[in-house]
Order: structure tokens, then C-alpha cells, then sequence
């Protein structure tokens, strides 16, 4: 059997930065991305308290611990680092017994927002270009969804998009609709 991996392991895989506090703000874990992201050692900064050494995360780790309320998309502008923060506590039997913040560079994240911009900019071509034919067309997903049908197959086979989408294509053959539509062609 191969060895187990561990949380450590875990953490250290991950690309966004990860520092753990315990109830006083007390950092208590850091992985090597907040390591490189931040530019600290890890060795170094393990029981320092977190507003020293992050004075604009810092307060939102401790307003956490205080309020139990998570600090979630927090964009800090630092010196030499833009990042977006997640803290949230960390709840043992009711209690806040410590603090996650992950993060990762403002970049990273611009990249991720882009990249997400670009493709629904994409799947509003598309849709404008199915719209804009003048077939009936019809798009199933890989379960044989009907996932949309556009405006000329409403009016030429007289069915409306509520009355297929999500359906199964096998499904409307043994409802008799295709069967229907294929008379009317």
C-alpha cells in the first residue's frame, strides 16, 4: 500500500496561498505559495501574530475571529503585492478556535475573471449566430438533452423551447413528439 499523504502535502500542492491562525491570531500554518506569494519564510513567520507582519489582512483575520463573519473576495492593494482574501474561521464545538486565509494575486485572479469574460463572450456569439439562422436547429447536450432550440424551430415545427428543454430526445420520441414534428415536414 502506498504511504498516506498528508495535510501538508495537501496544502503545499495548492497554487493559492493558505496561513491558518489559531484563536488569537497567531499564525500557526503556511504553505509555499502564501510563502512565495508574499515573499516570508515560513520558519520565520509560524507564531507571529498576524497583524505585524500583514497589517492590511491582519484586521480582516481578526474581525473574523472576533465576529465570526467571513471576510470573502477582499481585494488588498499591498506594497508589493495586490491579492484577493478568503478568511474564514475555523468553528470547533461553537467556538472559533482559529482562523483559513487563502489568497492568491490579484494576476492570478484578473486571469481567471478574463478567461471566464471570454467565454461568455463566446456563448453569446454562439447564441446570436443560432438565432440568427433561418433552420430550425436544435442542441442536445451529451445525455441527449435538448439544451436549446432556437427561434425558427419554434415556428416552423410549433413547439415552444419550454416544452423540450431538458428533456431527453429518447423521452420525446416515446412521448410521440418527434414523431409529430416529422409529420409536419
Amino acid at each position: 500500500m502506498d504511504k498516506k499523504i498528508t495535510n501538508e502535502q495537501i496544502l503545499n500542492a495548492s497554487n493559492n496561498g493558505v496561513i491558518a491562525t489559531d484563536a488569537a491570531g497567531y499564525i500557526t500554518l503556511m504553505n509555499k505559495a502564501a510563502e512565495k506569494i508574499l515573499g516570508f519564510d515560513r520558519e520565520k513567520t509560524i507564531g507571529a501574530y498576524i497583524p505585524d507582519i500583514l497589517p492590511i489582512t491582519g484586521p480582516l483575520v481578526i474581525t473574523c475571529l472576533k465576529t465570526g463573519e467571513h471576510q470573502l473576495g477582499r481585494h488588498i492593494l499591498g506594497k508589493s503585492v495586490s491579492l484577493v482574501v478568503n478568511v474564514t474561521s475555523i468553528q470547533e464545538k461553537n467556538r472559533r478556535v482559529g482562523t483559513v486565509c487563502n489568497f492568491e494575486s490579484m494576476r492570478e485572479f484578473e486571469l481567471t475573471a478574463s478567461k471566464l469574460v471570454s467565454y461568455q463572450q463566446l456563448n453569446e456569439q454562439l447564441d446570436a449566430i443560432i438565432d440568427s439562422s433561418f433552420d430550425g436547429l436544435w442542441v442536445c447536450n451529451e445525455e441527449g438533452r435538448v439544451v436549446r432550440i432556437n427561434r425558427a424551430s419554434e415556428e416552423i415545427n410549433g413547439v415552444k423551447a419550454d416544452q423540450v428543454l431538458n428533456k431527453k430526445m429518447e423521452d420525446l420520441v416515446s412521448e410521440g413528439l418527434i414523431d409529430r414534428l416529422l409529420l409536419r415536414s
